[in-house]
């Protein structure tokens, strides 16, 4: 055959790259849309909360925008446990209920104070490398989203539990079936919720990086209006620090649904509202609160960050009281932080009694009368405890209620590559504070810093000591 070679009236097919690569500009689009779309909903449901609470203190509408991302993100939480109780979270009427509450409230907030435009300053150069920086990185985990799901717990039973949720209402004794189906938290129903409409069932993927683009938005709002707080650098160092992970390992900590990252996040920014209502004075009720309320969000994602919570409460009391003559608190944050956690924790346990018949499951401390109580957890928990402690054991229990893994633990260390990455981050850290330091910049700050460190530092030890010691739960 002689050489082939295309005539005037033949036809060039894109090839394969070509076709490959069309689709994954589209995906990567619209899971962009997505996101946006996701935070304008978040940003509606947390409006009315948001002015409330910024009516009580002369803080700037970029303030009100931020902190609304946060309340609303509570109030969708809320919403759709709700909902999972009687509705399947894949049903119309599940979707255009929260979309109908969602667009009731925005416009409740734009009632009780009318919508400026954002006041943003020109940035600095620095401040625009680094948000191009973080948004390519973000264009980078949306291309991710529609890849492979590679984390193990998700194969395990991540995505069951978001099909189960999707297709029925909470299921009374489902952790008789499989006994990690039992667990009651807030990651699966929202994965659940975001299958509905385009997405077909596959929503979980974008949950994570969702969240990912509500505390870049927050971020991005300080940077953009100069707010050098505390805070924004507590949430500047720890994001960087957070995004390098989250590259490198996009399809297991973002397109996955797991809650190992929303924790993280979440966590995070609740530290970094911690540390602005320590440095504020007039601000202190909404930026305390706030970190409250995150801390209280991240429990209802995980429930063993209830020591992290309990004690960023402790640290906000103390300051409140150090302060009490200092600057007046207004009753009404308080009121309402405590009404929505406490609805929060009540519809939690309503699920625990449907799900597993045990209050705080998987802890065998709190069973229900109910028919479909599950079998004692104890024998599970002691395995996971056992495995995570020590991969290699032969005696589950004796690990699971001794210290004999602390040796077996520390030997590990050097083969795996998150602590390499802490140690960088203390050797910044301390670094940072010896130069503070010997420029006599530190006078004062101490008993903050060390506030500011409580709860995590609090949190650490009985990682370590009670839970499970894999560094993915810290």
């Amino acid at each position: 055959m002689g050489c082939l070679r295309p005539g005037k009236h033949a036809r060039l097919h894109p090839g394969p790259q070509l076709t490959m690569s069309g689709h994954l500009m589209t995906g990567t689009v619209l899971v962009l849309l997505s996101w946006l779309f996701i935070m304008l909903v978040v940003a509606a449901y947390g409006r009315p909360v948001s002015v409330v609470l910024t009516s009580y203190a002369h803080l700037r509408r970029d303030q009100r925008w931020r902190l609304s991302l946060w309340w609303g993100l509570l109030l969708l939480a809320i919403v759709v446990l709700v909902l999972s109780l009687s509705l399947p979270l894949g049903s119309t009427i599940a979707s255009a209920s929260v979309l109908a509450l969602g667009l009731t409230l925005g416009i409740t907030g734009v009632v009780m104070r009318k919508l400026q435009r954002p006041t943003w300053l020109r940035p600095s150069r620095p401040t625009v490398a680094w948000l191009s920086a973080a948004w390519t990185a973000t264009l980078y985990l949306a291309s991710k989203a529609l890849g492979p799901v590679t984390n193990y717990d998700s194969g395990l039973y991540h995505l069951g539990s978001i099909k189960y949720a999707t297709d029925y209402s909470a299921i009374p004794g489902i952790a008789n079936l499989y006994f990690p189906f039992g667990y009651s938290n807030a990651q699966f129903p929202l994965a659940a919720l975001l299958g509905n409409g385009p997405w077909a069932g596959i929503g979980y993927r974008l949950l994570n990086g969702a969240i990912v683009v509500l505390v870049l938005g927050d971020l991005s709002s300080r940077l953009l209006n100069r707010r050098w707080s505390w805070g924004t650098f507590t949430l500047l160092f720890g994001l960087s620090a957070a995004f390098i992970p989250m590259v490198a390992m996009a399809d297991d900590m973002v397109t996955s649904p797991t809650a190992d990252t929303s924790v993280m996040l979440i966590t995070l920014v609740a530290a970094t509202y911690l540390a602005d209502a320590l440095q504020a004075r007039a601000s202190t009720s909404a930026d305390a609160v706030t970190a409250i309320m995150l801390a209280g969000l991240a429990v209802a994602f995980r429930p063993t960050m209830v020591i992290f919570a309990l004690s960023v409460l402790v640290v906000v009391a103390i300051l409140i009281w150090r302060r009490r003559r200092e600057v007046h608190q207004a009753a009404a944050p308080w009121i309402v932080t405590a009404a929505l956690l406490s609805l929060l924790a009540l519809v939690s346990l309503l699920r625990d009694r449907v799900l597993s018949g045990w209050l705080f499951y998987p802890l065998s401390n709190f069973p229900v009368p109910v028919p479909w109580l599950a079998q004692n957890p104890d024998p599970w928990r002691d395995g996971t405890l056992a495995a995570a402690r020590n991969p290699s054991t032969q005696d589950g229990f004796q690990t699971a209620h001794s210290y004999d893994w602390i040796s077996s633990w520390l030997a590990r260390l050097p083969y795996q590559w998150e602590p390499w990455f802490l140690l960088v981050g203390l050797l910044s850290a301390t670094t940072v504070v010896v130069v503070a330091w010997r420029a006599d910049v530190m006078r004062g700050v101490w008993t903050s810093l060390l506030a500011a460190l409580a709860p995590s530092s609090l949190a650490l030890l009985v990682w370590f000591f009670l839970s499970q010691p894999s560094f993915r739960f810290i």
